[in-house]
């Protein structure tokens, strides 16, 4: 558990049963200005490349968020495998990154499946919706049996990230969670909860106890979590804008 000025960061990575590890997590301060940075990286497919790049895009997206904000974390991650001739350029990835401002509310920019949840002392609340093939399908109309055929198919990825496809939303509560899918697709949501209730004070703890229960349950996927707590978070009401 690292303590900082303005907020405690715990992490979690538990590799899976492939060869490689593909994802990875990190966190910056930049001292001059309190800004945090923290980030989930999960690589698509299982290669060496992959586990090369997903520590280089978590320190990217930290190192240039709590700089220029969350948007051009992920961006400048995009700018590292990017191809303008590639339809799907490879290696890729999905991700979550927060940047917390003091005395501003935190955003979060993520592209994929990573997920982002807060917990303000009495509930969890989730607050990214997965950018996959399914929930496409839903949005147009699809029945809830073909589209979740297709939930594991992601439409927004690192590699393909643009200024219009990167989810944002700014969180206002004092503990946020970011998780890969190898933690937040195998836990319940009831359990879930319940370990965010329990080690909620404990950000290392709450991260290691989501990772532990997944893997309880499921070994095959790599499993990472990253939870947040900020002592002082805005005011809703009288915060200002994040950015």
């Amino acid at each position: 558990m690292t303590r900082l000025e303005t907020a405690v960061v715990g992490i979690a990575t538990s590799k899976g049963n492939r060869e490689y590890l593909a994802d990875a997590a990190a966190w910056h301060l930049c001292h001059s200005n309190g800004v945090l940075a923290a980030s989930v990286i999960d690589g698509m497919g299982n290669d060496a490349v992959l586990a090369e790049i997903a520590p280089v895009w978590a320190m990217t997206a930290t190192r240039i968020g709590a700089r220029y904000g969350a948007l051009p974390g992920v961006l400048a991650c995009s700018a590292l495998v990017c191809d303008p001739v590639a339809e799907f350029p490879e290696p890729d990835g999905v991700m979550a990154l927060a940047v917390c401002r003091p005395g501003e509310p935190a955003v979060i920019a993520h592209v994929g499946d990573c997920r982002c949840h807060t917990w303000d002392g009495e509930s969890l609340v989730r607050w990214t919706e997965d950018h996959s093939k399914g929930n496409r399908m839903r949005y147009y109309g699809a029945t809830e049996e073909h589209a979740k055929r297709h939930d594991s198919v992601p439409v927004a990825t690192i590699a393909r990230a643009t200024h219009s496809s990167v989810g944002l939303v700014e969180v206002f509560e004092p503990v946020i969670v970011l998780t890969s899918d190898g933690v937040h697709d195998v836990l319940a949501e009831t359990d879930f909860t319940r370990i965010v209730r329990e080690h909620a004070d404990d950000p290392e703890s709450c991260a290691k106890a989501l990772v532990e229960g997944a893997r309880e349950i499921k070994r095959y996927d790599d499993a990472t979590a990253l939870v947040i707590y900020r002592p002082d978070p805005p005011d809703p009401e009288t915060g200002t804008q994040g950015r």
